[in-house]
């Protein structure tokens, strides 16, 4: 099994030229000290050449070929390394979010028919599927030792009223995902002279926008996979290109992970920061005074826009009704957020003289929101 290694080669002097870092650094090579920064952004060519893969024999450089990482966990074993360098000057507590591509390379490819005994194994009684889940309940039973890029040509029996016989081509990416495959029409539609694509940029390019027009009430964040047919110089071959709707057109999919800082490694971090605005105190407070077994000063946080944490006073907020008012929050905000999600809630707070700023760390645990008080 090849072993990935992170080569870093330093030359002369780094982060010169456009880096968008680069003034921020240079302050802080003169002052001797470390910022805590938040940063966004998504890799380059350049950015993948950097992560090289060495080999047995020889190194290979898969990043640099493919633009993309095999997978998430290889972008997590892959990025701290990167980001240690790229934001070397950085400390404690920053953050930054990567976004970047995912391999969607066919690995392991066959066909399959779904048997009687299939359906009578998974309890689908009438010998058939009939949902979209249903799929997902098949793979996980027939397949359950798949890896990423793993396809399967799947031949299945479908009720849409009357049953009919199908064949559909499945892929394992973050789950088993049924692709969208194209006619000699759609090629010709698409500009081709042939009934396939011979350039990679052209053909993600075409495809996003043909997928308008044969999807005019796609929604926000809809997600298609589709499978073209490329021409590689000696032979044709299936290329698997993922595509979300952003709610104007269809863009090819990407990845996000966010990384924090923390005792000087980079370490995957999914924490969302959120300021609180006019709006949520006023949402909070109609929540809690609705509340019947809830006896804290809820009329009084959503007229004044902060919490008072002044212990001597009346209106004093105690850190579990603080908890309690952020718990209906974020389950507004966020309603699907799994078990692991991560708050940090900045909000305003009177001490009994000032209007302070305060930070709060919040984790989902069994379901509810709890104060994080891990880090």
């Amino acid at each position: 099994m090849k072993k990935i290694v992170y080569l870093l080669m330093v030359m002369g002097a780094i982060f010169t030229g456009c880096n968008p870092i680069e003034d921020i650094n240079n302050e802080i090579d003169a002052e001797g000290n470390q910022v805590k920064g938040e940063d966004a952004f998504t890799m380059t060519t350049a950015d993948y050449a950097d992560l090289v893969m060495q080999g047995e024999d020889d190194p290979v450089d898969y990043y640099e070929l493919n633009e993309g990482f095999s997978d998430i966990d290889d972008a997590k074993t892959m990025l701290p390394a990167f980001l240690a360098i790229k934001y070397q000057y950085w400390g404690e507590g920053s953050s930054v979010e990567v976004t970047f591509n995912l391999s969607t390379d066919i690995i392991n490819e066959e066909a399959y028919t779904v048997s009687s005994q299939d359906y009578a194994d998974l309890g689908f009684n009438f010998g058939n599927f009939s949902d979209e889940s249903d799929f997902q309940a098949f793979f996980a039973f027939k397949y359950p030792d798949a890896a990423r890029g793993d396809l399967v040509e799947l031949t299945y029996q479908w009720w849409s009223g009357s049953v009919e016989t199908r064949t559909d081509k499945f892929i394992l990416l973050s789950e088993w995902k049924k692709t969208t495959q194209f006619s000699d029409e759609d090629y010709t539609a698409m500009g081709q002279g042939f009934s396939n694509f011979s350039d990679e940029e052209e053909a993600e390019f075409k495809i996003g926008i043909y997928l308008g027009l044969l999807n005019p009430f796609a929604q926000t964040d809809d997600e298609i996979v589709t499978l073209y047919k490329f021409y590689n110089g000696t032979g044709v071959e299936d290329k698997v290109v993922p595509y979300v709707y952003d709610g104007d057109k269809w863009n090819l999919m990407e990845n996000t992970v966010k990384f924090g800082l923390k005792d000087g490694v980079w370490i995957p971090d999914n924490t969302i920061r959120y300021t609180l605005v006019g709006a949520d105190y006023d949402y909070m407070s109609a929540q809690l005074i609705a509340e019947p077994d809830f006896e804290g000063p809820a009329e009084n946080m959503g007229n004044f826009g902060s919490f008072n944490i002044d212990i001597d006073s009346d209106n004093y907020w105690s850190p579990e009704m603080l908890l309690t008012a952020f718990d209906i929050l974020l389950d507004n905000l966020n309603a699907s957020a799994a078990d692991g999600q991560k708050y940090i809630i900045t909000y305003k707070a009177y001490d009994g003289n000032n209007v302070i700023t305060v930070e709060k760390k919040l984790i989902k645990t069994g379901g509810n929101w709890i104060f994080n008080t891990e880090e």
